[in-house]
């Protein structure tokens, strides 16, 4: 694996007074035990230069539309996870070094924009949305949902995220075929405890899908059907390979992944849950 210079010297700083002689080797092993689990997907962290997330943004953006371009890399998707970002791609096992080298450098490019690049592995949580067979539509979801995310937070139009996710959210349940959503809401809460005042604009806004998109300026109105629509085709592929998982609940585990790559702050997510959620 290759990796930037300041990312070996930060860990080799931390380990050595307990290491020693043997912190170089102990770094190589654990560093290629990392790369070998990973099958066919790169993992990396990403830790934003002070105040620099919105340029990450901008820059990851490009990053992975460049290289969703080229054939050999399937899908990205990002999360909130320290240092910062955990960004991940999916690859041929043939191309999976040359990615993450040419994934380092384009990063340590970045600086000061990125602080600190660090390696780890991806273990698909299979058991949360549908198993083995459901896992390549998930992916796509989180493909065309990260890049939703990054479409909006690289514009920075000045609204709510929760207002951008509920009309996501919106073509979402249409291609998964839920209908009952207040089953999604008392799921979403009963996972996560979540409980808060009950905002009626919430549940005003989601009552009427027309008015909420039509609250968003028309840049991100235009961004939100675009990429509402492919989401909605999407969901209708994952639908019909979920085997015996019941909808609500993998969409309930999708929607808490969605609101973490939107950066909605957990008290927000539980004014949302406990508004949407019948009484």
């Amino acid at each position: 694996m290759q990796k930037p210079p300041y990312l070996h010297e930060h860990l080799h700083t931390l380990l050595v007074p307990v290491l020693g002689p043997q912190t170089d080797d102990f770094l190589a092993a654990g560093l290629a035990a990392i790369s070998s689990g990973s099958g066919h997907w790169v993992q990396l962290g990403i830790a934003p230069g002070f105040g620099r997330t919105p340029q990450l943004f901008g820059a990851l953006d490009d990053l992975s539309t460049a290289l969703l371009e080229d054939p050999s890399t399937t899908n990205f998707f990002f999360t909130r996870r320290p240092p910062g970002l955990q960004a991940r791609f999916e690859t041929t096992l043939d191309n999976r070094a040359p990615l993450e080298a040419e994934l380092y450098a384009r990063l340590n490019a970045l600086r000061p924009t990125v602080e600190l690049v660090v390696p780890g592995a991806y273990v698909p949580e299979e058991g949360l949305f549908g198993g083995p067979e459901a896992m390549p539509h998930v992916h796509r979801l989180f493909t065309l949902d990260s890049r939703a995310w990054l479409a909006f937070h690289r514009a920075s139009p000045g609204i709510p995220a929760w207002v951008f996710s509920l009309v996501l959210l919106r073509h979402l349940l249409e291609g998964m075929g839920i209908n009952d959503d207040d089953a999604l809401w008392s799921r979403i809460e009963r996972q996560t405890g979540r409980t808060d005042a009950k905002p009626a604009t919430v549940r005003a806004a989601w009552s009427d899908p027309v008015r909420l998109e039509a609250s968003l300026p028309g840049p991100v109105a235009a961004m939100a059907t675009e990429w509402g629509a492919w989401l909605r085709s999407a969901a209708n592929d994952w639908r019909n390979n979920i085997g015996d998982k019941d909808s609500t609940e993998v969409m309930a585990s999708w929607t808490l992944a969605h609101w973490n790559r939107g950066g909605i702050p957990a008290n927000t997510q539980a004014a949302l849950v406990t508004a949407l959620a019948p009484a």
